[in-house]
């Protein structure tokens, strides 16, 4: 067991994953013009591999592993080094320090990037609202109409599920949602006599008329990716076909009735819910102190806020916390009059990043301060 920690904890993992780690981040640099930052993030260190994908096919070969693996890697280097050095002393605890610290930090990263959630909040003056979108990710949600006189009733189908395929067999829909193809961006072109092979071609609403053909992602940010689903929806008894959609991000709900029914298909940006409801009650615009910027503020009053609370005020640089959530005003054109946008972010780990910063730090210190310290007793103190 021992010399396996041995084996785990040699310098020489450590190295490597160093190695590995500069050649993904030049790798990442080279294809941040094409793909953007968001779209580096994601298909180098937000993934266990980095995959090549075949021309003209969808056939994807690792090539390089990618930051999960990495940070794997590293962090049972770290961890099983700990262990094999552990004994009571100064030079432990530096040891334990920078490295402990360093192995805080990959797992509170690590999950942080599956954990954490951000959006964007749209409000209006006086209206009390919870709800947020993520304009990076979409979901497919089957409506059913008229369950009350005031709502309908939405089934979700979450992006994850669309990239893998896997249809839905709600049992309170007389039919199944079958998932025939996902494309993170596409283009749209009108019908003709011939089409592309890969287009995606559907029997039923604005795809009768409509075809989409897939389009490398975009992670720059200015670059808006349009994505785009294929369904076809199945009996649940006997498997007959009611036909098949192209569902496009952008695209309003598309209606159909089935069995004196009215139901409806949408493709919208991924929602999330506060646990706090939040009102807009005044929105400004401030001149900075040099007067070569305007700044903007929002206030805004809380569901749950006591008569006592004075309501935060939101501005640049200058967010509200509550509840795990932090709330960032935005400097960009208004959605329309008397309407505002926030910028939703949670992060479950930030405290555990910050203690585990600070332990590498602390223990940098300390083996520098005793460097130097040992430095001046071997010159000054024992002559």
């Amino acid at each position: 067991m021992k010399s396996t920690l041995k084996l785990i904890a040699s310098r020489q993992i450590t190295v490597s994953c160093l190695v590995v780690a500069i050649l993904l981040l030049f790798f990442a640099a080279m294809e941040q013009d094409s793909i953007g930052l968001r779209g580096v993030i994601d298909k180098y260190f937000y993934a266990a591999f980095v995959y090549w994908q075949v021309p003209d096919n969808e056939i994807y070969l690792p090539y390089l592993p990618g930051g999960y693996m990495i940070g794997f890697v590293l962090f049972m280097n770290l961890a099983s080094s700990l262990v094999v050095t552990a004994a009571f002393s100064f030079s432990f605890l530096q040891s334990f320090l920078v490295k402990g610290g360093f192995t805080f930090l990959i797992a509170s990263l690590f999950i942080a990037s599956l954990t954490s959630k951000e959006g964007i909040a749209t409000l209006s003056l006086a209206r009390e609202t919870n709800a947020f979108e993520n304009p990076k990710k979409v979901e497919l949600v089957v409506y059913e109409r008229g369950v009350s006189e005031t709502a309908d009733r939405a089934h979700v189908i979450s992006q994850d599920m669309l990239e893998r395929r896997i249809g839905a067999n709600i049992p309170d829909l007389p039919f199944t949602v079958s998932v025939n193809r996902f494309l993170p961006n596409s283009q749209l072109a009108a019908r003709r006599s011939i089409t592309p092979r890969n287009a995606l071609l559907a029997s039923n609403g604005l795809g009768s008329e409509t075809y989409a053909t897939p389009l490398p992602k975009s992670g720059k940010e200015n670059d808006v990716n349009r994505p785009a689903a294929l369904v076809t929806l199945f009996n649940h008894q006997t498997d007959e076909v009611l036909g098949t959609w192209l569902l496009v991000d952008g695209w309003g709900p598309q209606i159909f009735s089935y069995q004196e029914k009215e139901y409806a298909l949408h493709l919208r940006h991924e929602r999330g819910f506060l646990p706090f409801s939040l009102t807009m009650v005044e929105i400004a615009h401030e001149r900075s102190d040099d007067e070569t910027r305007d700044s903007k503020s929002i206030k805004i009053r809380f569901g749950d806020q006591s008569e006592e609370e004075p309501e935060p005020t939101i501005r640049r640089h200058q967010p509200v916390f509550r509840q795990g959530f932090s709330l960032h005003a935005i400097d960009s054109i208004e959605p329309a009059a008397n309407q505002s946008r926030l910028r939703v972010v949670r992060n479950p780990t930030r405290t555990a990043q910050y203690g585990s910063l600070l332990m590498t730090v602390l223990g940098a210190a300390i083996f520098l301060g005793s460097q130097i310290w040992r430095e001046v007793e071997l010159r000054y103190i024992q002559k």
